[in-house]
């Protein structure tokens, strides 16, 4: 629900501050990441258990994605066959590959390997990406399409974008019972190609009107509540519980009663003992 509300005030919001100074879009989240740290001391500690870090997959992990972002960026401006781009992307395969042989080795592994031997959890992985491309690759490529082709204002392409985070807003409260009633294949399955339609119409319609233009991202927005909660709940069911890491193991009766289901991330220190492998 929070992150709802963020995404939906969001747009708006900075639309706002760079009327004043387009800085202030950073700044404004010094007193909000304050607000977070004095609530979450407030909070009633939970039961959590130490495992070592996996330095090896954290340092090629975050090299691979670093120099794959840096190589695909500059080559909008140098072209895929410079020196600097070819090099990145190098360095970004190489570190890819380390990545997935070191995954095999260590102990205590990032991401386990031995989870993505169960169907479900492949399947939620993938939905998971194509869902992270298309939900926020829309908002960046519409806001430089918007202010730099269209000639809007920063708070008018906020306006714009606006319907399309209130539905995620107004929704996300009910997608429990909706999943329920319907089955979590039926909302999955209908968010993710709601969010194709609406991102392919856009795609065919670049001249169409603003009102049509707002109307057709209601629909990647649709795919928001109605995908990710179901395929987090597909994805912690496929996860055996010893691997700990990625099952939200910690979720509360009252989540449970609900019908929620807590992000994979949330919980990754519920199961005492070490890491197990898998």
């Amino acid at each position: 629900m929070g992150g709802a509300l963020a995404s939906s005030a969001g747009p708006v919001l900075g639309g706002l501050l760079t009327m004043v100074s387009w800085r202030l879009i950073f700044f404004v989240n010094l007193p909000v990441g304050i607000v977070a740290l004095l609530l979450i001391a407030r909070t009633t500690p939970t039961s959590t258990h130490n495992a070592p870090i996996d330095w090896t997959g954290q340092i090629t992990g975050v090299v691979a994605m670093a120099a794959l972002t840096f190589g695909v960026i500059d080559a909008g401006a140098s072209s895929f066959t410079s020196a600097q781009v070819e090099i990145a992307l190098v360095a970004a395969a190489a570190s890819a590959v380390a990545f997935i042989v070191l995954q095999r080795r260590v102990a205590h592994p990032m991401v386990p390997p031995d989870l993505f031997r169960d169907r479900n959890a492949v399947v939620s992985v993938l939905i998971g990406f194509a869902f992270m491309v298309g939900f926020y690759g829309l908002p960046f490529v519409m806001s430089l399409t918007l202010q730099q082709h269209r000639g809007l204002t920063a708070l008018a392409t906020g306006l714009v974008f606006l319907p399309m985070m209130l539905v995620g807003l107004l929704l996300t409260p009910f997608t429990p019972r909706l999943g329920e009633r319907l089955g979590r294949k039926v909302l999955i399955v209908g968010g993710l190609l709601m969010m194709a339609v609406g991102m392919a119409a856009l795609a065919l319609l670049p001249d169409a009107s603003l009102w049509l233009v707002s109307a057709l991202m209601v629909l990647t927005g649709l795919a928001g509540p109605w995908s990710v909660r179901r395929r987090q709940r597909s994805c912690s069911r496929a996860c055996p519980l010893t691997a700990a890491a990625w099952r939200p193991a910690c979720s509360t009766p009252a989540d449970r009663s609900a019908g929620r289901s807590p992000s994979p991330y949330s919980a990754c220190c519920s199961v005492r003992g070490p890491f197990r492998p898998g």
